[in-house]
């Protein structure tokens, strides 16, 4: 996803740098700096842009550990917010850890329920 997105960002940085050669090359040609105010435009279009970019990935990067916690603290039975937190920490630094260990059924309801919330994670292992 990261690649597909920085594949677009470029694409447009080329299509705005392509239209502004556009409108320089018809100033230099006619000598009449009219359109000069579109790059301009150009340029304001960015803003919301880059702005936008820089909102939704610091949103994401903030709410995707805050969902795993939610998700583990509605899940397993006495599990707090903020311990669902630090195993979502946990998970996210060493890549696994034990969410719950229990009898397999029981382990098998917290599997889908969790699968339920969007978590992706390893087949259930038997100890």
């Amino acid at each position: 996803m990261r690649d597909r997105r920085g594949l677009t960002f470029l694409a447009l940085l080329a299509a705005s740098a392509l239209c502004v050669a556009t409108v320089e090359y018809r100033i230099h040609r006619t000598g009449d700096p009219f359109y000069r105010f579109l790059v301009w435009n150009l340029i304001l279009a960015w803003v919301p842009f880059t702005l936008a970019l820089a909102a939704y990935d610091r949103a994401r990067r903030k709410l995707d550990l805050g969902v795993v916690a939610l998700a583990l603290s509605s899940t397993l039975p006495g599990t707090s917010y903020d311990q669902g937190m630090a195993l979502a920490n946990r998970i996210h630094s060493s890549g696994r850890a034990v969410v719950w260990s229990g009898h397999k059924e029981q382990a098998e309801l917290y599997w889908e329920s969790l699968r339920g919330h969007g978590l992706t994670m390893a087949p259930l292992e038997q100890s």
